[in-house]
This record gives structure tokens, C-alpha cells and sequence, in this order.
């Protein structure tokens, strides 16, 4: 700081947009949804995006979500695979705004 200054500006990052922990209005299946939900509606934790076990799958563009739930398929809202070897898939408790 200088003394012989009244003021001076300061330089604030501008704040970065947090993901939203429910499904938009303008998005009722989801598709946009980016939150941090990881597991099922029946509390299974889900299977990373960048792993193939227990479950095989078509969706490598999403290695770098790491297990939260999407829609990439444009399903009926965001899933996820999960980490019982017994249960492919199931969706995801993600609440409506």
C-alpha cells in the first residue's frame, strides 16, 4: 500500500458460478446438471465415471466427473452406475429447484 494514495482499486476475482444441488425448472431431466450428489435414491454409492467395474459403459466423456450423478443419455433424470455388482444402474435423490 502507499501512504500518498487515498484509494486505489483492488482486484477481486469476480465470484465463479457454484453448481446447483437440484434440477432446474428449464431442465426437468436434468441434462444440465453438474452438482455433487454421488449416490442412488436408495443409497448405493455410485461408480466412477472413469471406471469400468463393476459396470461396463459407453460414457468416457464423463471420466472427469467422478462418481456424481448425470444424464448423459437424456434419461428421465440424473443417474448414476453403481457400486453394487448387482444393480447396474438406478437414479439419483436430486431434488428439484
Amino acid at each position: 500500500m502507499d501512504p500518498s494514495k487515498r484509494w486505489e482499486l483492488c482486484n477481486i476475482p469476480y465470484c465463479v458460478t457454484c453448481p446447483l444441488e437440484c434440477v432446474q425448472k428449464n431442465d426437468p431431466k436434468g441434462k444440465k446438471y453438474f452438482g455433487t450428489i454421488n449416490v442412488t435414491k436408495t443409497g448405493i454409492p455410485c461408480q466412477r465415471w472413469d471406471s469400468q467395474t463393476p459396470h461396463k459403459h459407453q460414457f468416457d466423456e464423463l471420466a472427469d466427473h467422478e462418481n456424481y450423478c448425470r444424464n448423459p443419455d437424456e434419461d428421465n433424470g440424473p443417474w448414476c452406475y453403481t457400486t453394487n455388482d448387482t444393480q447396474r444402474y438406478d437414479f439419483c435423490p436430486v431434488p428439484h429447484c
